[in-house]
């Protein structure tokens, strides 16, 4: 048996000379998340995945850059990369042949107009996005893109969802800048329409692509709803002409 000095020194070696504090604890652990979650945005390799895998991309005539990044952020979000000397290090990662050249010319630490941040709309100048569809995306292929756009149809099992989609991923690639304004996107989304939509989304003036797209669903809707009372009617009338029949056939 143990005397209480004896109790008092074994607690001590397992619980602390505190004994069983909780607030104690509590407050220790508190700190030491904390820290960890400061230091993560500082470190993301604690908590970088690979679970969205990303294609090289190496400036190709017949590799679209727009496409590229458009997956390379959304792998990064799911993935959990963060900032933007990090992100900027994995894009090039990824980037090969002339691609890679051009990354590192524009990333060194003598370059004009050094590429530091990833995807600053405020600065695009200094931003590796807007500056890799700047070189990848040169004006053949906007003219390639615009004239892709301007003769788009609706086909004819297609919604107006997915034409519309379609619409507006070619208009993003050549509407860098503004440069096409809201009535000529408008003029050509209804160009593109199938006949039997354009003059019903075209009389409700739409004032941007947006309200086209709206208007043009609006009316694809009514199209596609038909009363069953209508459809029903001639079967209506021809079971009501055969029960009339059979109760002649019965009286007779």
């Amino acid at each position: 048996m143990m005397n209480d000095q004896q109790l008092q020194i074994t607690l001590n070696a397992i619980l602390g000379q505190n004994g069983l504090d909780l607030p104690a604890l509590t407050t220790n652990v508190n700190n030491a998340l904390n820290a960890f979650q400061n230091a993560a945005p500082q470190n993301p390799g604690l908590r970088e995945l690979s679970l969205v895998k990303v294609s090289d991309f190496s400036g190709k005539a017949d590799e679209d850059p727009h496409e590229w990044t458009d997956h390379f952020i959304q792998a990064a979000a799911a993935n959990q990369w963060q900032t933007d000397p990090r992100l900027i290090a994995i894009a090039m990662g990824y980037l090969k042949g002339a691609a890679l050249d051009w990354a590192r010319a524009k990333t060194d630490a003598g370059a004009q107009n050094r590429i530091t941040h990833f995807n600053d709309q405020n600065q695009p100048n200094i931003s590796f996005v807007p500056r890799l569809i700047e070189k990848f995306a040169p004006v053949t292929k906007q003219n390639k893109w615009y004239y892709e756009l301007m003769t788009m149809r609706q086909m004819a099992t297609e919604s107006v969802d997915d034409y519309s989609l379609r619409f507006q991923r070619l208009l993003r690639k050549v509407n860098t800048n503004q440069l096409v304004p809201d009535v000529l996107q408008v003029r050509m989304y209804l160009y593109g329409l199938t006949p039997h939509l354009t003059p019903l989304v075209s009389t409700d003036n739409p004032v941007n692509l947006a309200a086209a797209i709206e208007r043009a669903r609006t009316v694809e809707t009514g199209f596609n709803y038909v009363p069953a009372t209508n459809i029903s009617l001639p079967n209506a009338i021809k079971a009501q002409d055969n029960s009339e029949v059979d109760e002649l056939t019965k009286k007779n």
